[in-house]
């Protein structure tokens, strides 16, 4: 059994201090058929016992860059570190900070967690390279006919429509010496809060 908080000291110091040492992946995944999400986060967790990485899952759309996924794997960890996490499982803390929201019920309907699917996007982070390639070999065994595709296929505006981010929020966030959108601006002073309601 994995020690979350220890992964996520070391993680989080690789990801300030070290980060070309360290493998943070967005993947886009398909399957041969429909499978209860229940199921599927049951197989990945069965499946990363033994690696050392940690993960997650949520239906494609959710993110809307790159970034955002960095930022929620940030602050994911540094709520581990803290001792600030509202979930004991990293995979739930995670869509609770990619999600912006503070009720896990809230977060695992919009990430798209709550019914059956045959596509989603896996997220993770290890510092060891071999683990991915250990678990998609494992999924690829289980489920058989697997396709893993670019990321942008996970990258969308759903979030910014689930959270009601109007015009209004997004003209105060857009200012012109920043280099960020104000979509992306919005996303992460909303995950930020989430510290401040814990």
């Amino acid at each position: 059994m994995l020690n979350i908080t220890s992964i996520a000291i070391e993680l989080l110091q690789k990801l300030l201090r070290e980060k070309d040492s360290l493998h943070m992946t967005v993947t886009h995944v398909k399957l041969a058929s429909e499978v209860d999400s229940q199921n599927l986060i049951n197989t990945i967790e069965n499946s990363t016992k033994d690696l050392d990485l940690l993960w997650a899952v949520s239906r494609p759309g959710i993110p809307i860059t790159y970034l955002h996924v960095l930022y929620a794997f940030y602050q994911t960890l540094k709520a581990f570190a803290l001792n600030k996490n509202i979930s004991n499982k990293f995979n739930i803390e995670f869509l609770l900070r990619l999600t912006c929201e503070d009720q896990i019920a809230e977060a695992l309907k919009i990430a798209g967690l709550s019914k059956k699917t045959k596509s989603f996007c896996l997220y993770s982070i290890s510092s060891n390279s071999m683990a991915l390639k250990t678990l998609f070999s494992r999924l690829t065994s289980l489920f058989k006919e697997l396709t893993v595709n670019s990321p942008s296929c996970c990258y969308g505006n759903n979030l910014l429509m689930e959270l009601k981010i109007g015009s209004e929020e997004l003209a105060s966030t857009n200012y012109q010496s920043s280099t960020l959108s104000p979509e992306l601006k919005s996303i992460l002073t909303r995950m930020s809060l989430l510290n401040i309601r814990k």
